[in-house]
């Protein structure tokens, strides 16, 4: 059912290390079909994730929410759900009512990460060890045996294997448009994955979570949970690819990226910056180079491009001045990213944006 994407993965890594001769590369053949190794791209549905989201909705989630704009898939499930009955079902609510939050959100969060570091069906054991858990799965301790449970009591199987067909024309549908983010992106940055690398960005395609996008990240592997192809956010694929390609830079190259700190000290007290990035260089030098990335990409006009970066200025993100300036440089150089420099990669002194932090 999956679709694999092979990929030119490519990282930025503005002004870190020496500039090395590129070597010629032979143009990528076209997006097919394949098992993919853990380098590549993978566009897929999850049984774990479908199982955990038909838990979610049997246990009472979104209970009281319309259906009105739901997909008809969506809304049959759930009332299936609702009407679900048994010893499993039952421990299943009491379950989810004992660890229930407040804020639906964060309620949400937690079962999506329980499906992401889930392994097949019908145990659900998490393909990660205890100490690389998020912290939103620890909370669920317990629940993987419920889940078990469940799964062979409703035979939940036998219902994934009969919404197949759903799923695979989502997949196809999503397909194309992922390969072309894939494409842009690995064609700007022009670098290879180690096809031995542990590295891995997966988007699921689970049309039960309904039309909200959710990113995450652990350790080495990135996912996208997404509803389908209508509601396809490619600005958020092509954000979290860039961020999947980017971000191990910062911590590679600490000791060249430190030479900004000062000015990332500054920017941490714009009211506006994201509260996770205020006590993390790293992720907030990552972050600034994939929006420095994004509007090259996204071939903005002069007056779009100034307004994006006096945006990122006033909300604290001033390292994409600077960074954006510098990739120009980078566009007439021959390597990857991974190993380009040149005199001022950073962009200056940053001054203007210094100035904005201020305000």
């Amino acid at each position: 059912m999956s679709k694999t994407l092979p990929i030119t993965a490519l990282f930025l890594c503005v002004g870190l290390v020496s500039p090395v001769a590129a070597r010629s590369q032979q143009p990528l053949p076209p997006p097919k079909m394949q098992r993919a190794p853990v380098t590549t791209v993978t566009v897929d549905g999850s049984e774990a994730m479908f199982t955990t989201m038909c838990a979610l909705l049997a246990s009472g989630f979104e209970a009281d929410v319309s259906a009105e704009n739901w997909s008809p898939m969506r809304a049959q499930l759930r009332d299936r759900m609702q009407h679900q009955q048994g010893p499993a079902v039952d421990a299943l609510r009491a379950f989810y009512k004992q660890h229930g939050l407040a804020d639906a959100g964060q309620m949400l969060s937690r079962y999506l990460w329980f499906g992401l570091v889930s392994g097949p069906a019908p145990k659900f054991e998490p393909i990660l060890r205890r100490d690389e858990l998020p912290p939103e799965v620890i909370a669920l301790e317990g629940f993987q045996e419920i889940l078990s449970n469940y799964y062979k009591e409703q035979k939940i199987g036998q219902l994934w294997r009969q919404v197949q067909p759903v799923y695979n024309h989502e997949i196809e549908q999503i397909h194309d448009s992922v390969a072309q983010v894939v494409f842009v992106a690995t064609g700007y940055l022009r670098e290879i994955l180690d096809p031995s690398g542990p590295r891995s960005f997966t988007i699921i395609v689970e049309p039960l979570v309904g039309r909200i996008t959710n990113v995450r990240n652990f350790g080495d592997h990135y996912a996208l949970v997404v509803s389908g192809a209508a509601q396809l956010p490619l600005d958020n694929v092509r954000h979290a690819f860039l961020h999947f390609l980017l971000d191990p830079l910062p911590l590679q190259y600490s000791h060249v990226i430190a030479v900004k700190l000062p000015l990332f000290l500054t920017a941490a007290s714009a009211p506006r910056l994201d509260p996770d990035l205020k006590d993390d260089y790293p992720s907030y030098f990552a972050e600034c180079t994939v929006r420095a990335v994004e509007l090259k990409l996204k071939k903005a006009s002069p007056g779009e491009r100034e307004s994006a970066l006096e945006i990122d200025d006033a909300d604290g993100y001033v390292l994409v001045r600077p960074l954006y300036a510098a990739l120009t440089k980078f566009e007439q150089s021959e390597p990857g990213m991974k190993l380009y420099s040149g005199p001022g990669a950073f962009g200056g002194s940053g001054s203007r944006a210094e100035a904005s932090c201020h305000n």
